[in-house]
């Protein structure tokens, strides 16, 4: 996509399938890899969102420069989680255009995104006035 977009990236399995997973994120985030496929990993490790519960891996960001290789790792991300781990995953991305998304659904895993009318018309976004307590 190449500017900015929000994405989330969900696994759910077990919780020996989550720490396989994320280990393998570090691995290849810390691989000697000469391409720029290790910033997208490193990118998805600083984005984790820790769960108490260990069956659910997240990562998610609202303001993301998704440039090449992102797509690629993506795709690679998902298919080792699945195929390999055999974890049910999703990943969701909202760019800045309205035409500008993609979502790869799981098994039994959805990720929504909406948007506000507003942002359909391309109105501006109403300032909110400061609540005082």
């Amino acid at each position: 996509m190449g500017y900015y977009s929000q994405w989330k990236l969900v696994a759910v399995g077990k919780p020996r399938q989550i720490e396989r997973f994320y280990t393998w994120l570090i691995s290849s985030a810390r691989s000697e890899s000469v391409d720029h496929r290790r910033e997208v990993f490193q990118c998805l490790l600083d984005s984790w969102v820790p769960k108490p519960d260990r069956r659910i891996w997240l990562a998610e960001e609202d303001q993301c420069k998704c440039y090449s290789p992102w797509g690629t790792v993506i795709q690679e991300v998902l298919d080792y989680g699945r195929d390999v781990l055999k974890l049910d995953m999703a990943y969701a991305e909202l760019g800045e255009n309205m035409e500008d998304f993609q979502f790869d659904n799981g098994e039994n895993l959805r990720i929504c995104y909406e948007r506000t009318l507003g942002e359909v018309l391309g109105l501006p976004t109403p300032r909110r006035k400061p609540v005082r307590k």
